[in-house]
């Protein structure tokens, strides 16, 4: 089996979208499914990631600390972040430090945070989906072809 072109942290791992993003993520050789990240306290931490998400267990335990791996470097890392507003910038700090390419769909950010994204892409590269649902992403797509559509019409 060739080796993985892409390691990857998951944080928000034991949520649900985390869980899904971690059980595609083991069933594809060219993903290396490297750590699963939660807040302190979670009461899933130590549980192995690929066993939350419905696949047989494959040694990687939940955790709360970021691993040594987002530090060390070296090319094909990334982060998903599926987790909660308040963690997001946790999340984009160890990203920007050790330089790992991020991709942040959590909901519910704050006008802030939206700013805090703005300026670490400026150093990392951050793919910010505010909504992975499609039915979400069609409205919003429309939204603005309607906006710009009417945007001459008066009131």
């Amino acid at each position: 089996m060739p080796a993985a072109s892409l390691r990857l942290v998951v944080h928000g791992a034991a949520g649900r979208m985390g869980r899904r993003v971690v059980a595609l993520a083991c069933e594809d050789a060219s993903i290396e499914m490297v750590a699963g990240v939660e807040y302190e306290g979670n009461s899933l931490i130590g549980t192995d990631v690929a066993a939350l998400a419905g696949l047989a267990p494959r040694g990687i335990a939940l955790q709360s600390q970021w691993p040594q791996w987002v530090a060390d470097g070296g090319p094909g890392r990334a982060v998903i972040d599926f987790s909660l507003p308040t963690a997001v910038d946790g999340c984009v700090e160890h990203c920007v430090k050790a330089a790992v390419p991020l991709v942040v769909a959590t909901t519910g950010l704050e006008p802030e945070q939206h700013e805090t994204l703005r300026t670490a892409s400026r150093s990392i590269p951050i793919c910010w989906a505010p909504s992975m649902s499609l039915t979400v992403n069609l409205t919003m797509r429309l939204a603005q072809q309607v906006t710009a559509a009417l945007k001459d019409i008066p009131g």
